[in-house]
């Protein structure tokens, strides 16, 4: 639009001497006025939409690192409570305080593996949500990768601690049951 006004002011200047000469400075003028004031607009409308873009971006890197900060916790108790796993893996006892030490200690176990569960799936669904929504692929494919691991492991955790206490009960039973039939093979004998 300004260029088209300039070319109709200098056919002007050219067609009529110097009263037009004031009128094509007139002109312009307000025509260099008028594209100031609508570059500045457009100045104004870019500076709103870049700041506003900058606030989404600062608030998705303080999820993100939200994110990131709840999945290395989990991680670190993933972590420990493996080790702590492995070390209630000895074989279970045949003498019964000692197996109902080692049931109790399991149960304990299973009570700190059971109550992660709801802020494990509580940060999962916060991951889900910003992997999705986030613009950033490489942040993004960082938290997949060990949201997927966390996942795994501590389905996996989870699955053998069942596994465990499952052995851990069965062996008390027949345990019990072998107990009592001693007993009264001391009392027929």
């Amino acid at each position: 639009m300004f260029n088209r006004n300039i070319i109709l002011t200098a056919g002007l200047s050219t067609s009529s001497g110097s009263t037009s000469t004031v009128t094509i400075r007139f002109l312009f003028n307000r025509v260099l006025h008028k594209f100031i004031y609508d570059e500045k607009y457009i100045y104004k409308q870019l500076g709103n939409a870049l700041a506003e873009r900058c606030q989404e971006l600062d608030t998705a890197l303080v999820q993100s690192q939200g994110v990131q900060d709840a999945l290395d916790g989990i991680v670190n108790w993933l972590n420990s409570a493996e080790n702590q796993f492995k070390n209630l893996q000895r074989p279970a006892s045949l003498m019964k305080d000692r197996l109902e030490e080692q049931l109790r200690e399991h149960r304990v176990f299973q009570s700190d593996i059971d109550t992660h569960i709801s802020s494990i799936d509580s940060v999962y669904l916060s991951a889900s949500e910003l992997i999705v929504s986030t613009s950033n692929a490489r942040v993004a494919k960082q938290i997949e990768t060990k949201l997927n691991d966390v996942k795994v492991r501590f389905e996996k955790l989870f699955e053998r601690t069942q596994k465990r206490g499952e052995f851990l009960e069965e062996v008390n039973i027949n345990l019990g049951t072998f107990l009592s039939h001693s007993t009264q093979f001391e009392q027929w004998y």
